[in-house]
């Protein structure tokens, strides 16, 4: 249930938001679910990952800051438009 109620709900409506991006000129993004899922993954991966295996500490914001930016430049520069 959480997540159909959770993750789903993101990975659609930043599906769509990528997919309106694309077409806009803005990224080159073939497949939008995808690469949400992909973002979604990333910033989960440094962020809540660790909880999952056992680390209960929250994680500083420093590190979830630092997680993001690391997560949205690989991204842009991944899905960059080709001119």
């Amino acid at each position: 249930m959480f997540e159909r109620a959770g993750i789903e709900t993101a990975v659609a409506r930043l599906s769509r938001w990528l997919a309106g991006k694309s077409a806009d000129g803005e990224l080159a993004i073939e497949e939008p679910e995808l690469a949400a899922r992909q973002f979604i993954c990333s910033c989960y991966a440094q962020t809540v990952t660790p909880v999952l295996f056992g680390d209960l500490r929250r994680p500083a914001p420093e590190a979830v800051a630092r997680a993001i930016r690391f997560t949205v430049d690989a991204f842009l520069r991944a899905f960059a438009p080709r001119h």
